[in-house]
């Protein structure tokens, strides 16, 4: 990730969302390898779908209903036209 140094990167998810990510990246056999210090992190305080990187440039968090919501209004403004 650009900005993000060398010190890594921590992806806070939901907890059970944390299980299914470790499990995945289990399965494929250099994955770890090539995530080189990324640390997955459960955090009850994220909501299920979404994430959050913080690396020492900041922070980013991902919400897929933030996204729905800016892809729906968009569809919305687009229908009034």
């Amino acid at each position: 990730m650009h900005g993000s140094g060398s010190a890594g990167l921590t992806v806070c998810l939901h907890p059970e969302d944390q299980r299914i990510v470790e499990s995945r990246l289990a399965e494929v056999d250099d994955m770890r390898e090539r995530l080189g210090a990324v640390n997955f992190v459960a955090d009850a305080g994220v909501e299920r779908g979404a994430v959050r990187v913080e690396t020492e440039a900041g922070q980013l968090v991902y919400e897929p209903r933030d996204v729905l919501e800016r892809i729906s209004a968009e569809v919305r403004s687009e229908v009034r036209a």
